[in-house]
């Protein structure tokens, strides 16, 4: 579909067979559970799981979270339409508490989680 190799069966998805735990930040946790969406890229390298509100992201090769570094924007939306991989950006549904309005919110994998590095796009709810 995209000429990347996305549709690719080789993965460590499809090769591996053993469960790797990976216990969620209690500094996430604490305020956001459940978790209420997750997601794996198709590599099976990185995770993101979204809350209450916010999100957090695992990297397996590093083994460790990223998490909003401004609890303010973390607060700010509530993933609300679904969460994916796309790329290398984390893809969501979401609403804003701030902007009282449903967005599509783009985060790039390798910078931090932050606002200033999403692409954030305001849509019509139906």
């Amino acid at each position: 579909v995209f000429g990347d190799g996305a549709s690719s069966l080789t993965s460590t998805l499809a090769e591996g067979r053993q469960w790797l735990v990976v216990p969620v930040p209690s500094t996430y946790s604490a305020t956001n559970w459940p978790v209420r969406y997750s997601a794996i890229d198709s590599d099976g390298q990185n995770m993101a799981i979204a809350g209450r509100t916010g999100l957090a992201h695992y990297s397996m090769q590093s083994r460790r979270w990223k998490l909003f570094g401004n609890e303010t924007q973390e607060k700010d939306f509530i993933v609300a339409g679904g969460l994916l991989w796309w790329r290398d950006y984390i893809v969501l549904g979401c609403y804003s508490i701030v902007d009282n309005a449903d967005e599509l919110r783009f985060y790039p994998r390798e910078a931090k989680l932050d606002n200033k590095f999403a692409r954030i796009v305001r849509v019509a709810a139906p």
